[in-house]
């Protein structure tokens, strides 16, 4: 059983996608190939799944996803491993994006929203929970003119509902909209009723 949840570009025209395989137990997946779509390597970790890869600036790429607690990982171009830091007050990650510092941000969260910055040796900067009401988060992208957008679902009159929120650069809300329907899996695509 294997699925491949995201993917980024590495060195040259060369990329990254990373998901899990197994069937009884679950192996984080890291892949990388070629601009042909051939194998240059592929590395498994016992217990987890990778849901985001974002690039490093070495031509490495940086991982999270479930693993008992919130997490990254660093792995180089040749897919050694760099680091591997565990946040313990985080909750599972469904996506990560670099920062303009080089810096890194990731965003999830099961009822509760969870955002995290990391700098870029993957040491923890700041770390917020959005749970005024019970919502989750899918996807994270720095904003122009700083802060970020975040996107997901939150849950509003016994329904689950399209959510979309801005915050500052330090995890502060700036503003959140609502819309009457699914919710939003990335920015530019949408499901469930979008």
């Amino acid at each position: 059983d294997d699925e491949g949840y995201d993917g980024c570009a590495a060195d040259g025209s060369n990329f990254y996608v990373v998901g899990y395989t197994g069937i009884f137990d679950y192996y984080m997946y890291i892949a990388k190939f070629n601009q042909l779509g051939d194998t240059l390597w592929t590395k498994t970790f016992l217990g987890g799944i990778a849901y985001g890869v974002a690039p490093s600036n070495d031509g490495g790429c940086v991982v999270t996803g479930q693993r008992n607690s919130c997490f990254s990982m660093k792995l180089d171009l040749n897919g050694n491993v760099v680091w591997d830091k565990i946040y313990p007050n985080g909750d599972e990650t469904r996506y990560i994006a670099i920062t303009g510092d080089s810096g890194y941000v990731m965003c999830g969260g099961l009822f509760s929203g969870y955002i995290c910055k990391l700098d870029t040796l993957g040491i923890l900067e700041w770390e917020k929970y959005y749970n005024d009401l019970p919502q989750s988060f899918y996807k994270i992208e720095p904003a122009i003119g700083g802060g970020y957008l975040v996107c997901g679902e939150k849950y509003i009159g016994n329904k689950w509902i399209a959510y979309l929120m801005k915050i500052d650069a330090f995890g502060n809300m700036i503003w959140e909209k609502t819309y009457n329907a699914g919710y939003i899996v990335s920015f530019g695509q949408y499901e469930h009723g979008f």
